[in-house]
C-alpha cells in the first residue's frame, strides 16, 4: 500500500469514517503486511485488536454456577470488606476536613468586623463593651415581653379547651 493511500485511510479511521472493507484493508496491512515497521504504534494497536478478536471462550467461561461462585467470593472476601471500610473512612475524612475548613472560613468572615477595631485605651473599650451589652439586654427584655404575650394567649387557649 502506498503512503498516500495509507495516510488517507488512517485519517478516515481516526475520524470514524472508514467502511468495514477499508478497516479490513488496514488490518491486513498492519497485521500481515509491511506495516510492522511503518507507524509502529498504529501497527501494535491493530495487532492487539487482531489478537483479542481471535481469543475464544471455553465452555466453562459461561457456566452460571461458576459465575455465581466467583461473584460471591468477591463480595464476601476479607479484602472486599477492608476495601469498603477504607473507602468509608476516606469519605468520612474528606467530609470532616471540608466541614472544618468551611466552618473556619465562615467564623472568620463573621467575626472579622468585630476584631478589626482594637482599642488602645481601656476606658474606650469598656464603653464600647457596655454599649454592646446594653443592646443585648434590650433585645432580651423585648423578647421576654413578647413571650409574656404568648403565655397569656396560651393561658386563654387552655381555658377555652377546658370549658
Amino acid at each position: 500500500m502506498d503512503s498516500k493511500r495509507l495516510d488517507l485511510l488512517l485519517d478516515k479511521y481516526w475520524n470514524c469514517l472508514t467502511t468495514t472493507v477499508e478497516e479490513q484493508e488496514l488490518r491486513e496491512y498492519f497485521c500481515h503486511g509491511d506495516g510492522k515497521e511503518v507507524q509502529s504504534e498504529t501497527a501494535r494497536l491493530f495487532r492487539y485488536f487482531d489478537h483479542e478478536g481471535s481469543l475464544k471462550l471455553n465452555e466453562n467461561s459461561l457456566d452460571p454456577e461458576m459465575i455465581k461462585r466467583k461473584s460471591q467470593e468477591k463480595k464476601t472476601g476479607f479484602g472486599a470488606r477492608l476495601f469498603f471500610i477504607g473507602k468509608a473512612a476516606a469519605i468520612g475524612l474528606v467530609l470532616i476536613v471540608a466541614a472544618y475548613s468551611i466552618r473556619k472560613e465562615y467564623i472568620n468572615s463573621k467575626l472579622e468586623p468585630y476584631f478589626a477595631e482594637t482599642f488602645q485605651d481601656p476606658k474606650e473599650a469598656y464603653e464600647e463593651t457596655k454599649k454592646a451589652l446594653m443592646m443585648v439586654s434590650e433585645s432580651f427584655n423585648l423578647a421576654r415581653k413578647e413571650t409574656q404575650k404568648l403565655s397569656a394567649i396560651d393561658e386563654a387557649k387552655n381555658k377555652i379547651i377546658e370549658n
